[in-house]
């Protein structure tokens, strides 16, 4: 029984180790973009027309952007590093050289950009922010520095060097991405007035503040058009994913996609829940899968199998969980003909065939549409079905410990017990920190997801395979 209780245990830990291991390179990830954020903003206070106007803020300059291609070595070596790594070059050796600002703030865009594309985002927000509780957060914590209307004319930020940011500032607003502005929230600048906040504020209230502060740029007018953009512009709903809108700043889309994209964004800082309405995943799933299909007809068959994954993980993953509740056989069906829109491409099928393919997975995101579009399942149904899973699964762990518990008593074999009872107090202790792990300190996205939960899996068919065999 010590074994059969050690090694759960022990695998346990190995998952720990490797979720911690993962998070902390998320840390260094997020690092460098607060850096590479913080130079494309703050260049101008440093240097002005080719001349230093301030030798403080030009040594910073020249620290953070030593420190970035320090910090970019030290990540794995996938491809794309070295495109990351040249760039990083360029921007300490136009630092150096005083360039101008509009060349910094250009080669900072395109690290943010090559950072999120090579090595995925590493946090993003698991619901969507609360807007009212983050305007309380900002008057609570924000106001003293940055002033009530965030420009930058706080009391408290008089005397500061340099001075607290003014979030309507424009050119600032088009080079800060949601994720900069996280981590500058989460961290803080050394050097500066501007305190880390991740040990006073949950993750969901720093994401909160970031959307709050990441939309006061944005007037009215903008956010109207966005919403109007969103609506009417033919596949900019599908472009304007979760991880574009947190891992880009305005300018990237803007460049990329054009100025609707621009107005699309600000909306979505405003209305952060928009990007989190189960409409919206479908709608992304739906244009993914037609792009998928048009891309594999023109012969991108690369391209192809990347928009669609990116249907799956980007728009029917975020809500495979609420369809489970509502109809689990629904779930599975839509689930298997997404892989079947996969495999058609990966066997390089027809183009017709993976049309074929294609409208079956359309025709079950309409169903599962139609599905979340009722009532769903009532507070009184979903507790039931999760108690008595809970009991079902309860009670068969109760009666193995009790008959191992019966077995060692009359076995005479009492020191056994207590490995028994510290199996099973182990296993609670081991289900409460994974649930806080997964739940605060670490979170998963897209492949990331899928990844962790092959693991567990597996990691749980060896446990059984074990536990069954013994």
């Amino acid at each position: 029984m010590v074994l059969i209780e050690r090694r759960p245990l022990g695998v346990f830990l190995l998952l720990c180790f490797f979720m911690l291991t993962a998070t902390a390179r998320a840390a260094d990830q997020t690092a460098l973009v607060q850096l590479v954020e913080y130079v494309g903003a703050d260049y101008v206070n440093a240097v002005q027309d080719g001349e230093i106007v301030s030798e403080a803020e030009y040594a910073e300059m020249d620290e953070f952007t030593r420190l970035l291609s320090e910090g970019i070595a030290t990540l794995d070596d996938v491809e794309g590093k070295q495109r990351l790594a040249d760039q990083a070059q360029q921007l300490e050796a136009a630092v150096d050289d005083k360039a101008p600002e509009a060349r910094i703030q250009e080669l900072a865009q395109k690290i943010r950009g090559t950072l999120v594309t090579v090595y995925g985002l590493p946090v993003i927000p698991k619901t969507a922010p609360d807007m009212e509780k983050a305007a309380q957060l900002y008057q609570t914590h924000c106001a003293a520095c940055h002033g009530d209307e965030g420009r930058g004319d706080g009391p408290a930020g008089a005397a500061l060097e340099p001075a607290p940011t003014d979030f309507h500032e424009r050119a600032r607003y088009m080079g800060r991405s949601m994720l900069g502005l996280y981590t500058t929230i989460t961290g803080g600048v050394d050097g500066t007035g501007m305190a880390a906040y991740d040990d006073q504020l949950s993750e969901a209230e720093r994401w909160a503040l970031a959307f709050y502060v990441g939309g006061k740029a944005v007037s009215d007018q903008e956010a109207d058009a966005g919403e109007q953009a969103l609506r009417g512009t033919p596949g900019l709903k599908a472009d304007m994913t979760l991880d574009t809108v947190i891992g880009k700043a305005p300018a990237d889309v803007r460049d990329e996609i054009g100025k609707p994209a621009v107005q699309a964004m600000g909306y979505l800082r405003r209305n952060p829940e928009a990007l989190f309405s189960q409409n919206r995943f479908i709608e992304i799933s739906d244009a993914k899968l037609g792009e998928a299909a048009g891309l594999y007809a023109d012969g991108d068959r690369a391209a192809a199998r990347a928009a669609a994954l990116s249907a799956y993980l980007d728009g029917f993953e975020m809500i495979e969980q609420q369809l489970s509740a509502v109809d689990s056989d629904l779930m599975r069906a839509t689930e298997r003909r997404f892989m079947a829109v996969r495999q058609a491409i990966e066997q390089g099928e027809e183009p017709a065939a993976v049309d074929a393919r294609v409208a079956e997975a359309r025709d079950s995101l309409a169903a599962a549409e139609d599905a979340l579009g009722g009532d769903g399942l009532s507070a009184a149904a979903t507790f039931s079905a999760s108690f008595f899973i809970l009991f079902r699964e309860g009670l068969e762990a109760l009666l193995i410990v009790a008959a191992l518990l019966t077995f060692t008593r009359k076995a005479g074999a009492r020191s056994a017990s207590r490995h028994i009872h510290f199996g099973w107090v182990a296993a609670l202790i081991a289900g409460v920190a994974t649930w806080f792990a997964a739940s605060t300190v670490i979170s998963f996205s897209g492949a990331s997801r899928e990844l962790t939960e092959g693991v567990a899996g597996l990691a749980a068919a060896v446990i059984l395979f074990y536990v069954g065999f013994w």
